[in-house]
């Protein structure tokens, strides 16, 4: 039971702080906006929207967490490298849809789901598809670091990308609009960076060892 709730204590903090992460825009702008304003409904519901494309690629990406963990088990490099591949294609392809679709569409999608009473300021939105496209380049470069049993690199990408995002929202100025923008971009990014960065160096140091796995 020790030995499962460790192996479990990475994923649960990996996974609260990514949730904090995502959702930090949504709980710091009305904080910071005590007064009702339609901007802050506005922003709010395009951080929904913005999350859709996450939910919706994460079963793809959740597929190949398990097929990387065999790999390293049971020593087959090529399988490996193949699952590391599709999910790298799956964060750049998505990450790069995402922003494609925000600035193109973005304000009309939020017209047509809440109204065309609810205008977002172009700020918020070009930060919000920073954070959409960062939210799938971390989430599937984590998933490399916790299929190869390192599940501690998630941890720290996701926390950096929150520490980041809490020291924005203290610097960026009076607005609350840009302060929010701030932390939820610069948090994202920061974790995305992490997070690629790390599973790069974890998948590089674990290929001798699934190798040697591999070795009679």
């Amino acid at each position: 039971i020790i030995a499962m709730a460790r192996a479990a204590l990475p994923l649960v903090a990996a996974g609260a702080a990514a949730a904090s992460l995502t959702y930090l825009g949504a709980v710091l702008l009305p904080a910071l906006v005590p007064s009702p304003d339609a901007r802050v409904g506005a922003t709010i519901g395009a951080i929904s929207l913005a999350r859709v494309p996450l939910f919706a690629l994460s079963p793809l990406i959740a597929i190949e967490v398990p097929c990387i963990a065999f790999a390293y088990e049971t020593g087959n490099v090529a399988d490996a490298l193949r699952a590391a591949a599709v999910l790298a294609g799956v964060a750049i392809a998505g990450s790069v849809l995402v922003v494609f679709v925000a600035l193109a569409a973005g304000e009309g999608a939020l017209s047509a789901v809440f109204g065309s009473l609810f205008a977002i300021p172009t700020g918020s939105l070009d930060a919000i598809a920073i954070a959409a496209a960062s939210w799938l380049v971390a989430t599937a470069s984590a998933s490399v670091s916790i299929g190869l049993q390192q599940g501690r690199l998630a941890v720290l990408a996701w926390s950096t990308g929150l520490a980041v995002a809490a020291g924005a929202a203290t610097v960026f100025g009076p607005d609350p609009f840009a302060r929010t923008d701030a932390a939820v971009a610069l948090g994202s990014i920061t974790a995305a960076a992490v997070a690629a960065a790390t599973a790069a160096l974890a998948l590089r140091r674990a290929v001798p060892r699934i190798a040697a796995r591999a070795s009679p």
